[in-house]
């Protein structure tokens, strides 16, 4: 009644105090809202540091990785655990710095056990990851007896300009039973433009290694530096074995499809073709061909496990379908970006360029490369049911 009547004739004596009240509930529905929205930003900025509810580092390797993921994925309290390997490679000439992080990754168990928003690349990480994967399989090289006592080859190394021209060595890599790879020397090519035969006892060479072997890769060493052009033409694969002293031809060498170019800073313009003007006495022969100047000492052939080039995922600064090397150790790995996203948890995409590469393809495609550098888990990522079950999953890391 009286008291509005009041406020009514003389406003401006009560308005002050309007306002303040007014600010006051606006401040705090405001304070409501902007409370849960501030808690949530802190605690998505700590995950997108961490990765996933937990993220294993430091002392990381191989046999730790396999054993937390034995260890943990049965407990309850886990959800998903995900070995992955955070590295450094280098890159060639054209990109505004000369390293790129690596993040290899499981694609099934980081999709699992990775934290993640859709905004980040547009699509779930799941479908995102699996973009990593590839149909292409690989094959498994050139059967040799398990008995073999000597590898040898004939070759003819034709069109060879070098700026040093000093006689190569022709190298082969084997695989024994067990997956491990071995380098041996077949010996020096010390003809142009004519067949010659080379030859090397195998027992000194790989006393260690388990039978049967694999012919995985034949390449030159020793004096490709510099080199601007060449042609390899490789007519036979020759053992000799236990049972038999003479040479025994390999079959399957000139197989349509086999042999691809080992990666080099020319990959694209070196060619790998079966033809008949690569055999010395009729049928076909693998014929090699590189018409640019080798910036290291290896070229050759070698048979792919796997696809080449490898599909990765970038970050930002790079497009779909750009192709490019990296280079991890001494080896050349060319790769594909069939994806790309904005951000990828860990990653800072304002401090460095990235790629995201399926772990397994990239470690065997290393490891059957002549120089290669063994890839294995440094880190490990744990998805846990809750915030209670995070102590659960630290102590049994910790034990």
């Amino acid at each position: 009644g009286f008291a509005l009547k009041r406020m009514a004739r003389d406003p401006l004596a009560h308005g002050s105090l309007t306002i303040i009240i007014m600010a006051a509930a606006a401040l705090g529905v405001f304070s409501a809202a902007f409370q849960p929205t501030l808690a949530r930003s802190h605690e998505e900025q700590a995950l997108y540091s961490a990765g996933a509810d937990l993220r294993v580092t430091g002392n990381v390797d191989q046999s730790l990785a396999d054993q937390l993921k034995q260890e943990l994925e049965p407990l309850p309290e886990v959800e998903a655990v995900a070995p992955v390997h955070r590295g450094t490679v280098q890159l060639p000439l054209g990109f505004v710095n000369d390293r790129m992080r690596v993040l290899a990754v499981t694609p099934d168990a980081m999709a699992e056990a990775a934290w993640f928003r859709e905004d980040f690349a547009g699509k779930p990480i799941g479908p995102l990851l699996q973009e990593l994967r590839s149909p292409v399989s690989g094959g498994d090289g050139i059967s040799l007896p398990a008995d073999i006592t000597a590898l040898g080859a004939w070759i003819k190394l034709s069109d060879f300009r070098a700026y040093f021209p000093v006689d190569p060595y022709l190298s082969a890599r084997l695989q024994d039973s067990t997956g491990r790879y071995i380098n041996v020397i077949v010996g020096q090519l010390t003809k142009r433009d004519t067949w010659e035969y080379l030859e090397t006892p195998l027992a000194n060479q790989m006393a260690s290694a388990k039978p049967p072997f694999r012919l995985v890769a034949l390449y030159l060493t020793g004096s490709l530096l510099g080199s601007t052009s060449g042609t390899l033409d490789l007519s036979e694969v020759t053992v000799r074995t236990a049972s038999s002293p003479d040479p025994v031809k390999a079959e399957g060498v000139a197989a349509p499809g086999l042999w691809a170019p080992l990666p080099s800073v020319s990959y694209g313009q070196d060619k790998v073709e079966v033809s008949q003007e690569a055999a010395r006495e009729g049928g076909t022969g693998v014929r090699f061909t590189w018409a640019r100047e080798a910036s290291t000492d290896i070229r050759g052939i070698f048979v792919p496990n796997g696809p080449v080039p490898i599909p990765v995922i970038g970050g930002p600064s790079l497009v779909p379908g750009q192709q490019f090397s990296i280079k991890r150790g001494q080896s050349l790995v060319p790769v594909v970006v069939v994806d790309v996203v904005n951000y990828f948890p860990t990653l800072n995409p304002r401090e460095e360029q990235f790629i995201l590469i399926d772990l397994a393809t990239f470690s065997t495609l290393l490891e059957r490369l002549p120089g290669f550098d063994r890839v294995a888990p440094n880190e490990v990522w744990i998805k846990t049911v809750g915030a209670p079950a995070r102590g659960e999953a630290v102590a049994q890391v910790r034990a």
